[in-house]
């Protein structure tokens, strides 16, 4: 499949029956949908029919054990990727990829470049107006608690300064979108709690997370709504809103989690 995509229009090269689209309808707060998303790698397939909605201001998350799919799932919204059969529709006020942005396990930036220079450089290359690339990266570590660190070159922060500011490399063009791939793993309390307060603040400014952990705790904390993936398809949809007791919204995930995985390691 050969796409590409820029704001209100469709350019793509339709293989077979499946195409990503732009949604040009005022539905203001459907960002994406996934309709029967099916992915192979040879003879392996790995997505069999993935079908779900993301709204504006939503933590949709994808939980299941290694191998059911989360990662190729992934791939394919960031377009680095192609799926076989499916649909995968953006809003129009998505401009893809422009309007995404992805917080991998991975540490990716410049390592011999300062903070700010890390940040300003990305910045350019997402055509911000350097007034505004300033405020942006300024406001960023400020809340990443990485403002006395802004002089520092990547390769002499710790390992938790590193994750956080992956989050500013991500979020530097204030994209619509967050694409989280476990954020928090191996942070100290402190760091999950700055990285927790950031990630709800977004969502408070009507950002939608997809987010992808192996704590289910984290998880009960964060979400709108969980998918449960099991062999490349969604196993179980659960609703956090039902359970407005934060403990009791953490016992039912952890159940359902055993009912479906069994001790299956995270």
């Amino acid at each position: 499949m050969i796409f590409s995509l820029s704001k209100g229009i469709l350019l793509s090269q339709k293989v077979s029956d499946n195409f990503i689209s732009i949604v040009t309808e005022k539905e203001t707060r459907r960002l994406l949908w996934v309709d029967q998303v099916f992915k192979n790698y040879g003879n392996r397939e790995v997505l069999k029919g993935i079908s779900f909605t993301l709204w504006e201001g939503q933590c949709l998350s994808l939980l299941g054990p290694n191998g059911v799919g989360k990662t190729s799932l992934v791939k394919i919204l960031l377009s680095l990727e192609s799926f076989h059969r499916g649909k995968i529709e953006f809003h129009e006020e998505l401009q893809v990829p422009k309007s995404l942005g992805y917080a991998p396990q991975t540490i990716s930036y410049w390592q011999k470049l300062t903070v700010l220079e890390n940040l300003f450089s990305l910045a350019d290359l997402y055509s911000l107006p350097k007034d505004k690339a300033k405020l942006q990266s300024e406001d960023l570590l400020h809340k990443l608690g990485l403002w006395q660190e802004r002089d520092k070159r990547i390769e002499y922060l710790s390992g938790g300064m590193q994750r956080r500011f992956n989050l500013a490399m991500a979020t530097v063009h204030s994209p619509k979108l967050l694409i989280l791939d476990e954020p928090t793993a191996n942070l100290d309390q402190e760091s999950k709690r700055l990285v927790f307060t950031f990630l709800e603040g977004l969502l408070h400014e009507g950002i939608s997370l997809l987010y992808t952990s192996h704590d289910l705790e984290e998880l009960s904390k964060i979400s709108d709504q969980i998918l449960f993936l099991r062999n490349g398809t969604v196993a179980y949809t659960m609703d956090t809103d039902k359970y407005p007791n934060r403990d009791d919204r953490y016992l039912f995930l952890k159940q359902t989690y055993t009912e479906l995985f069994g001790n299956t390691v995270l």
